[in-house]
């Protein structure tokens, strides 16, 4: 997943760097997108987390059953 967001985020960055010629609003693009990136990392990983906790804890208990 984090390699088909920093595909989408590298591609919006290129089009900032080729696109906008104002060196102060492209400096502005660009952290704003890192801040994206740096978001949807955070998403991924939480909810990577969250499944794995879910499925140890689903296991343990189908364990425990038997």
């Amino acid at each position: 997943m984090k390699t088909l967001v920093n595909y989408f985020q590298n591609a919006k960055s290129d089009f900032v760097r080729k696109t906008i010629k104002d060196e102060d609003l492209a400096i502005a693009a660009q952290n704003y997108i890192k801040a994206q990136t740096a978001f949807a990392h955070m998403l991924i990983d939480n909810t990577e987390t969250v499944m794995k906790h879910t499925f140890d804890t689903m296991t343990k208990v189908k364990k425990d059953e038997q």
